[in-house]
């Protein structure tokens, strides 16, 4: 994915978990426009993982990449919203930048999705 995405001109930081990924936020505060974050990933989940940096940094958007297992955790949170900020697998590469792009773009903050349980 971030061949696609740095070829579409975004700024692209990884992590290979959970704690990782928390990590480079740190490294990076105020920096991030957007997670791009699996569901299902080592160390935790996507969403425990998104309402950790939104309590550092209540702007920040995300959009979660979804396979099988994400579907039954988002099923299992039960967030009406979602839809919105989900990408199910397999998806082209111009999917992905067009959900991005539209992701960033809404003036809608993901905060809504903060009463994640």
């Amino acid at each position: 994915m971030r061949h696609i995405l740095r070829a579409a001109g975004f700024r692209v930081l990884e992590a290979a978990d959970y704690r990782g990924a928390q990590n480079a936020h740190q490294r990076h505060l105020a920096q991030i426009d957007l997670l791009l974050t699996a569901i299902s990933l080592p160390g935790g989940n996507g969403y425990e993982l998104f309402k950790a940096l939104l309590d550092v940094e209540p702007g920040i958007k995300v959009l979660f990449v979804s396979g099988e297992a994400g579907a039954k955790i988002s099923e299992f949170y039960s967030v009406p919203s979602m839809d919105a900020n989900t990408l199910r697998r397999p998806f082209e590469p111009a999917e992905l930048v067009e959900r991005i792009r539209d992701v960033l773009q809404t003036h809608r903050s993901s905060s809504a999705l903060a009463g994640l349980t």
